[in-house]
């Protein structure tokens, strides 16, 4: 009898220890925690980006000397003065007729001394990030005026230069001509590679001979019939849909050039 109790307690021992053993082959399973779904994970909104701070005022000098800020400026207007030395004052400022900067970079003008070159009559500038030509409006006595290859799109400023003879504005950003047709004494005009679609402002430059267009999004050339005076008209790269609706003109002398 003792014997059949001890091996009866042995079974019993080792049915409990295989109990708490986990099936083999399978997976474990799920805890209470784990069988409730985890939410899901929401980001958290990025801040805005910080707008930039707009730029300080520009304080411009007084007294009757004054001080130059845009690169190339000074030296050119020494040059046109031969004054290689000394200071150059406002007085100084009003006899330079001309500024030629079209080896300089032009990314912005200088608000404060453009108002006292008041007997300039060209200025050509050179490419670059120029946007505001509103430091021009003070010059309404130019007569040639390059702002070429920059990204000036607006070209309001310029509105009040009506004795303005010859303008070059391409390979900018513009693609609005409704000042340039107040401009009613150009005779020459360079739009080359503007987006520009549509010559109806161009109806009234009565006095032009010459426009350049290249490589712009013009197809019609209509708004040109009444230029009694053109004389030349590049159109290479332009989509034209007709040439033939200037045959009029081409009979005047008109010279049509696609290349």
């Amino acid at each position: 009898m003792r014997i059949q109790s001890v091996s009866f307690a042995l079974v019993a021992a080792a049915l409990l220890v295989a109990c708490d053993d986990p099936p083999k082959g399978g997976a474990p399973a799920p805890s209470a925690s784990a069988a409730i779904a985890a939410p899901p994970v929401v980001p958290s909104p990025s801040a805005p980006p910080a707008k930039a701070a707009p730029a300080p005022p520009v304080v411009c000098e007084s007294g009757p000397t004054v001080t130059f800020r845009q690169p190339g400026l000074e030296a050119e207007v020494r040059t046109k003065l031969a004054k290689p030395d000394g200071a150059l004052t406002r007085a100084d400022l009003a006899k330079v007729k001309s500024i030629n900067l079209v080896s300089a970079p032009t990314d912005s003008l200088d608000p404060c001394v453009y108002k006292h070159f008041t007997g300039l009559h060209d200025l050509f500038l050179g490419p670059g990030e120029l946007q505001d030509l509103t430091p021009l409006s003070v010059l309404p006595q130019l007569l040639s005026l390059r702002v070429a290859i920059s990204k000036v799109k607006d070209l309001s400023p310029l509105v009040r230069m009506v004795h303005l003879d010859r303008l070059d504005i391409g390979r900018t950003q513009v693609t609005d001509l409704a000042t340039v047709g107040e401009l009613t004494d150009l005779t020459e005009l360079e739009i080359d590679e503007d987006m520009v679609t549509d010559l109806a402002p161009l109806s009234k430059c009565s006095k032009l001979e010459k426009l350049s267009m290249k490589g712009t999004a013009v197809k019609d050339l209509r708004p040109l019939l009444g230029l009694k005076k053109l004389r030349k008209l590049w159109i290479a790269g332009s989509p034209i849909s007709d040439t033939h609706v200037l045959d009029p003109l081409v009979a005047n002398g008109l010279k049509i050039l696609n290349q």
